[in-house]
């Protein structure tokens, strides 16, 4: 299913009409009707419908075009308003649907695998293969992290707020204590690669 949702998505962005996003759009909704039978798999209808709305305002009024109101009558307007509205959405719920694939594959042994295949017939690319085996060695114990600090949020009685300037305030409690937890652990890295022989020269 991860390569049918990749698939999808480049046939979204290479078709230019508004016909070829319609049918792919349903076949976007049966994917995720699959995938939720196999575990469950929430639909984001609020951003999703979000994102549709915005993209129709922003080509249905956010035009520099002398017969402005004019254009209102006119097919050619609503046909790329829908062309656009329906392509965004079908993208954001075959990428939506792409990460959730991505968590439940066995990334590292495959990049692992990969990096023996480039290493033992001298391609390159091998050391960005290795950056992102790390990322995704890491990437669970970030999401570990953000969860903790969403818990003591919650134990210190600190909701989510409403107002934009208060959410800011409450993100950035969030975000400033995994930056610094993530400075310490790629020090903590880069000693360990150094000690190892990494980037040596031999």
């Amino acid at each position: 299913m991860l390569y049918t949702t990749v698939i999808m998505a480049v046939l979204s962005l290479l078709s230019q009409s508004l016909f070829a996003q319609l049918i792919l759009l349903p076949a976007a909704l049966s994917l995720y009707m699959i995938q939720s039978r196999e575990e469950r798999l929430r639909i984001p209808f609020r951003a999703a419908l979000f994102l549709t709305l915005m993209t129709l305002f922003f080509h249905l009024f956010l035009r520099f075009e002398t017969d402005w109101f004019r254009a209102f009558f006119e097919s050619a307007l609503w046909q790329r308003a829908g062309f656009f509205s329906s392509r965004n959405l079908l993208l954001f719920l075959l990428m939506y649907l792409f990460v959730h694939l991505l968590k439940s594959r066995d990334l590292n042994g495959k990049l692992r695998r990969l990096d023996r295949f480039v290493r033992t017939r001298g391609l390159p690319g091998s050391g960005m293969i290795q950056a992102l085996v790390i990322a995704l060695i890491y990437r669970d114990i970030v999401e570990d992290e953000i969860r903790s600090l969403q818990q003591l949020h919650r134990i210190l009685g600190f909701e989510k707020p409403d107002r934009m300037a208060e959410k800011l305030r409450w993100y950035g409690q969030l975000i400033l204590p995994l930056i610094a937890a993530g400075l310490e652990r790629s020090e903590q890295v880069g000693i360990a690669l150094s000690s190892r022989g990494f980037n040596s020269g031999n």
